[in-house]
């Protein structure tokens, strides 16, 4: 049998991990020791370590020992877990525990006086680099002494491998730090965690074969961000500055910018340029500007408004607009941006913009079974025929966005009519009740709502409340019913509408009874009773 004594074991684990390791072998996270002995004087030890597979091959009489784990900071190391492996076999070769264990009383001592040395004001700071490129982000990462010396973490998966068995490195020529999480600030510990699921991702990948050992763990120096991702590093910096790989430093802020157009004829159109360019990146829940100065985020409505007209401005310098395509601009995009540019710039556009429209709608119920909508455009003192062509009406300046608008809200309720400036018309009761009940809320948000005498008979109507009274006389139970103005012949069938919990009654005059309140549930409980 090949022994493994302490002297091997502290000089291949060092005092820091070996602390770590003695404290997962105290933990029984070591399995049953599987040992092959070789007839070359050479042996394999296998067993399962908090869940990890670990194996150390030992030959040249214990002096030579190659570990293996399938975690990754054994690539290219040993690891704790082969040190927990190692320390139960030196064990099970009957090497004394006391020097080990004043090991690991020496360990914790040293680990204290570091926390002392590496306390989270004057130790070590982790803040990244941002880069932009082509839609994407992606972070390298410094660190370095808070308000003095940083720099560039080359590689990623050494510099997660450090944390993990808090090692002592040296940045630079005498910026030295023992990488210990939980002696850093509450910014880097994030940005740390970020660093370490990122490399942790990467070791999933190669587990599952989904990248080669060179991509996965070449030389690691930066690390692509998620919108998440980034949000998250927004929010730990902003008010401060952050370095833009290529670009020197820029302020993060949530202060909206009001844009600056240039607006100016050309050729019977419009061009359009913007001082100053600005890149756009959409993180999925916020919208960021990329400025000379400034990272930016702002707000969804903001994002939403500017962020195609500034993608696009950057992306061509200008836009140069046809007089029809500047027609449509002033219908559909000037509106939206009005809120967050100088509004100086759209007085240009003025001969461009369409003629203020009045939308009205005329509501009716000229028989029982069918409402009515006549739908009607106006611009100063002349109507067009809604859905008109647009070619039609050349002399006017048409907001056919406007116009679209106003249509299609009447299609969440209305059947359309054969032709143009014809009447919307609706047969669904249901419908009809949910409109009257609304009061015609929901168009009145593209125009004014008007409603006929006749229907506005069938919707003003008191609700009636039926009750019933009893009282004892000459020893005998009298009910009295008050329909309180309600046809008593129509009594039953409301009932019957109250009891299969419909949302209203419809009277033979064709008004709506709401039965929504409850106001009948009482009445019909007593009279079933």
């Amino acid at each position: 049998m090949i022994k493994l004594d302490y002297s091997k074991v502290k000089e291949l684990l060092g005092p820091n991990l070996l602390m770590r390791s003695l404290k997962l072998y105290h933990e029984d996270k070591v399995g049953d020791l599987n040992v092959e002995r070789y007839s070359w004087g050479s042996a394999n030890v296998g067993a399962w370590v908090d869940k990890r597979h670990c194996s150390a091959y030992l030959s040249d009489k214990g002096r030579n020992i190659d570990c293996y784990c399938s975690c990754l900071q054994s690539r290219g190391g040993i690891c704790v877990h082969c040190g927990a492996l190692l320390i139960k076999y030196a064990v099970e070769c009957g090497s004394d525990m006391n020097p080990i264990m004043e090991a690991r009383t020496d360990s914790m001592l040293k680990a204290y006086e570091y926390d002392r040395e590496e306390s989270p004001a004057n130790g070590m700071v982790i803040s990244p680099v941002l880069s932009y490129e082509q839609g994407r982000m992606s972070a390298s990462f410094r660190a370095g002494n808070a308000g003095g010396k940083s720099y560039m973490i080359l590689g990623l998966r050494e510099f997660a491998k450090r944390m993990e068995t808090r090692s002592q490195y040296t940045y630079g020529e005498n910026v030295s730090f023992v990488h210990d999480i939980n002696a850093l600030d509450e910014r880097s510990k994030a940005i740390c965690r970020m660093i370490l699921n990122y490399v942790q991702w990467l070791e999933d990948m190669l587990e599952n074969k989904r990248l080669d050992v060179q991509t996965a763990f070449g030389e690691v120096r930066s690390m692509p961000l998620s919108g998440e991702s980034f949000d998250r590093i927004f929010d730990l910096y902003l008010g401060e500055k952050l370095p833009l790989k290529g670009g020197g430093m820029r302020l993060l802020t949530d202060k909206e910018p009001v844009t600056q157009l240039n607006v100016s004829q050309s050729g019977g159109g419009i061009s359009i340029t913007a001082n100053g360019t600005a890149v756009t990146y959409d993180s999925g829940v916020y919208g960021y500007l990329f400025t000379d100065k400034t990272i930016c985020r702002v707000s969804k409505e903001y994002a939403r408004d500017m962020l195609p007209l500034l993608t696009s401005l950057n992306e061509g310098g200008e836009l140069t607009l046809s007089r029809k395509k500047a027609e449509e601009f002033c219908m559909s995009v000037v509106p939206r941006i009005a809120a967050h540019t100088d509004s100086s710039a759209l007085v240009l556009l003025k001969p461009f913009m369409p003629e203020e429209l009045e939308v009205r709608y005329l509501l009716d119920m000229p028989e029982r079974s069918v409402m009515t909508c006549s739908p009607n455009f106006k611009y100063g003192g002349r109507y067009v025929a809604c859905g008109s062509d647009k070619n039609a009406y050349p002399d006017i300046r048409r907001n056919f966005i406007k116009e679209r608008d106003a249509l299609e809200v009447l299609s969440e309720y209305f059947d359309p009519p054969m032709q143009a400036g014809g009447v919307y018309t609706l047969t669904d009761e249901e419908m009809m009740y949910e409109l009257i009940k609304s009061n015609g809320d929901r168009l009145s948000q593209f125009g004014e709502v008007f409603i006929s005498d006749r229907l506005r008979r069938l919707m003003s109507g008191k609700t009636p409340k039926p009750t019933l009274r009893a009282r004892i006389s000459k020893g005998m139970l009298e009910l009295k019913l008050d329909t309180d103005a309600f046809p008593i012949e129509e009594l039953e069938e409301l009932m019957r509408s109250v009891r299969e919990k419909r949302k209203y009654y419809r009277l033979e005059d064709g008004s709506f009874v709401s039965l929504e309140g409850g106001q009948f549930s009482a009445f019909t409980q007593t009279a079933d009773s």
